[in-house]
C-alpha cells in the first residue's frame, strides 16, 4: 500500500537519460500518471527538482477523486510541463492528446 512517486519520477529521468536507448536530438518528455497520493520515499517536489535540472519535462495526469491534484500540479510546473486530472477514459484520452499538441518539434534538414 504504499506509493513512492519522487523514486518513480528518478528512475525514468535514469532512462531517458541513458545514452544507449536516447536520441541525442529527442526531446526528454516523461509523463506521470498517477493518484497523486505520495506516502513513502522521496517527494516528488524533490525529484522533480533534480529532474527539471536534467531538461527533462514533466507533465502529469492523476485520475481519481482523491488524487493530490496540487501535489501533482506542482510537480509538473516544476518539471516544465502541465497537470491534467482526468475522470473518465475520455478525459484520460484528451489529456494525452493535449500533451502530444504541446511537444517540443524538431525540424532537420
Amino acid at each position: 500500500g504504499s506509493t513512492n512517486i519522487g523514486e518513480g519520477i528518478l528512475s525514468g529521468a535514469v532512462s531517458l537519460s541513458d545514452r544507449k536507448l536516447a536520441r541525442p536530438w529527442a526531446s526528454r518528455v516523461m509523463i506521470v500518471l498517477t493518484d497523486g497520493i505520495h506516502n513513502a520515499g522521496t517527494s516528488p517536489q524533490h525529484a522533480t527538482s533534480k529532474v527539471s535540472k536534467e531538461d527533462i519535462m514533466i507533465y502529469t495526469i492523476t485520475f481519481s477523486a482523491e488524487a493530490d491534484v496540487e501535489r501533482m500540479q506542482q510537480v509538473a510546473t516544476g518539471g516544465a510541463g502541465n497537470h491534467f486530472h482526468a475522470t473518465s477514459p475520455e478525459q484520460l484520452k484528451q489529456a494525452f492528446r493535449a500533451i502530444v499538441e504541446r511537444l517540443p518539434t524538431l525540424i532537420t534538414f
